[in-house]
């Protein structure tokens, strides 16, 4: 482990998710995997969580009952139930449209990444949560607006009668200097992460053209690339 890289005690997955807890599917539904999960090799936004190493959730999966879930604020008290370990592996079952499908990762520790100062920062070696380098506010409230807008939009933007893509990729776009000073000044796993993420979201954004035609009449809302 880099001297750059701290383990504190609990035990996560990196995964955001919601719980949907009524229809005939109920499941973690996953809306975000932190740039630094394991997860992100196998498992995809829109996958609804039923299973962890064959252990149905259905038990959380009810009023008042959800806080341990997967992805959700409690998510360590089931690990440390469990007794979990940094770099366990565990496998998940997922509803993946009308599939159901296994997928693996480890878990981890929760990261407490330092700069060459011993600062707090999003990644090792930088950039420090609290600073800006001159481009307006902090990197850590950039990083989080940012990962929950490429959310919204992977996830629900295009279900929602409001969401009006063009405009929302006009304001996208204003990231892309921000996302290229990280690349340049903060190379690593994270600055990729951030801009596979933000290149993701703005073709997804852009869309296809779709000329209708009277037997084609309206199209479907778009949907674009989970994985």
């Amino acid at each position: 482990m880099s001297e750059l890289v701290r383990l504190l005690d609990y035990i996560e997955t990196g995964i955001q998710t919601e719980a949907i807890i009524e229809g005939d599917r109920p499941g973690f539904w996953v809306t975000w995997i932190d740039w630094d999960s394991d997860f992100r090799r196998e498992l995809q936004l829109g996958d609804r969580i039923i299973a962890i190493d064959g252990r149905d959730l259905s038990p959380m999966l009810q009023p008042g009952k959800m806080m341990p879930g997967i992805g959700q604020a409690g998510e360590n008290m089931y690990w440390q139930e469990q007794g979990a370990k940094h770099g366990q592996s565990v496998r998940l079952t997922v509803w993946r449209g009308e599939e159901r499908v296994d997928v693996n990762g480890k878990l981890h520790a929760e990261y407490y990444y330092v700069d060459a100062n011993d600062k707090k920062s999003l990644a090792p070696g930088g950039p420090v949560g609290m600073s800006n380098d001159g481009l307006g506010y902090p990197w850590s409230g950039w990083y989080e607006q940012l990962w929950q807008k490429c959310s919204y939009v992977l996830t629900r933007g295009w279900r929602m009668r409001s969401f009006n893509n063009r405009r929302e990729l006009s304001s996208f776009l204003d990231e892309k200097a921000r996302v290229d000073y990280l690349q340049q000044h903060y190379p690593g796993p994270f600055a990729d992460a951030v801009a596979a993420d933000w290149e993701r979201v703005r073709a997804c954004l852009a869309g296809t053209r779709i000329e209708l035609t009277e037997s084609l009449g309206m199209p479907s809302a778009a949907s674009c690339d989970t994985r």
